[in-house]
């Protein structure tokens, strides 16, 4: 996909998602505000996955939508705090491996 093409997804995404925002504080346009959101939100996932990259975004994003409803109450305790605590936590490993990355290694000497 050109980067053009990317780039006027996102522009469009990101007006459908300022359209879903504002309609949600009307009750009566709601509906058609929350619409608005899911296909703004589509339309940046393709735009992400389809400009190069991007399924090392979405693949994650799946993998942990799938799995955290099986460990939310037996490993978690049902309780939300423990996953945010779980979600810091991973950050902070994310965050010490990235520091172990040599430049050498990425190819930007």
């Amino acid at each position: 996909m050109s980067t053009g093409l990317v780039t006027a997804a996102y522009v469009v995404a990101g007006v459908l998602f300022i359209l879903a925002l504002g309609g949600l504080s009307n009750q009566e346009k709601a509906k058609r505000a929350v619409w608005y959101g899911i296909i703004g939100m589509a339309l940046a996932i393709l735009a992400t996955v389809w400009g190069g990259g991007g399924l090392m975004i979405v693949i994650p994003m799946l993998v942990s939508a799938a799995t955290l409803p099986l460990l939310y109450n037996s490993l978690l305790g049902g309780d939300a705090r423990n996953v945010l605590v779980l979600a810091g936590g991973l950050l902070v490993c994310a965050a010490i491996a990235v520091l172990r990355v040599k430049d050498s290694e990425l190819g930007t000497e």
